[in-house]
């Protein structure tokens, strides 16, 4: 069983199906509805165990469905200096979940996206965040070894790895343009657009200092 997954307000047929589809096949010690994200369990017919928000974006359906289910909340100001996926983070960390999965924070507005990200390798929370074209991990380094990241060449085209916060020291194998313990400076193009070796079956990115993020493609953009 994995330890938690966090349901964010944007979300079409893909993200309700998906989410559906990992509730039934992979099961969760933790499912968190961040604010609209509820409304996608209410759509989906999944019970999360704890709703974290400041119902800005949550619709009257979706609290009643809450509310029906007696789903444990965290009600919070609208007011505030946080985030609603900030403070999901935060009492996951109390209960010291540092691994997550995401599905309805990818796509939407930037300033919110980059926002979630951040919060992730400040953190040094790993995470996989779904999406219908891509997926993207926060990976981060914590102990003696590598944080590895494996990228499908069967299920991707292509991928991208940066340093979001802070410089990281990554490598990467399996692709055309290989990297061996290079640091990454925030935000720069240095690991933008590898494409998988030709007799590699995946792609292994290395985070050896600080924290990453890595985004694959499911498509090649036009």
């Amino acid at each position: 069983m994995k330890q938690a997954l966090l349901i964010g307000p944007i979300f079409d047929k893909w993200h309700i199906d998906h989410l559906a589809h990992l509730v039934a096949s992979e099961g969760y010690v933790h499912i968190i509805a961040v604010d609209g994200g509820a409304e996608a369990c209410r759509l989906a017919h999944v019970i999360p165990t704890l709703y974290v928000g400041d119902k800005d974006s949550i619709s009257d359906e979706a609290l009643a469905y809450i509310e029906l289910m007696q789903v444990e909340r965290v009600e919070l100001q609208r007011q505030k200096d946080v985030s609603d996926f900030s403070s999901a983070l935060t009492w996951l960390g109390e209960r010291d979940v540092r691994s997550i999965e995401t599905l309805g924070f990818v796509g939407g507005r930037l300033d919110h996206q980059l926002a979630v990200l951040g919060e992730m390798l400040h953190q040094q929370i790993d995470g996989i965040f779904y999406d219908e074209k891509q997926t993207l991990w926060t990976a981060t380094q914590r102990g003696r070894l590598p944080k590895k990241v494996v990228v499908s060449k069967a299920e991707y085209a292509n991928f991208s790895v940066f340093a979001l916060i802070a410089p990281a020291c990554v490598s990467v194998d399996g692709a055309v343009w290989p990297l061996e313990k290079c640091v990454l400076r925030p935000c720069v193009s240095l690991g933008l657009s590898n494409e998988f070796a030709p007799k590699a079956f995946d792609a292994r990115v290395l985070v050896h200092e600080g924290g990453a993020l890595v985004i694959a493609n499911k498509e090649l953009s036009e």
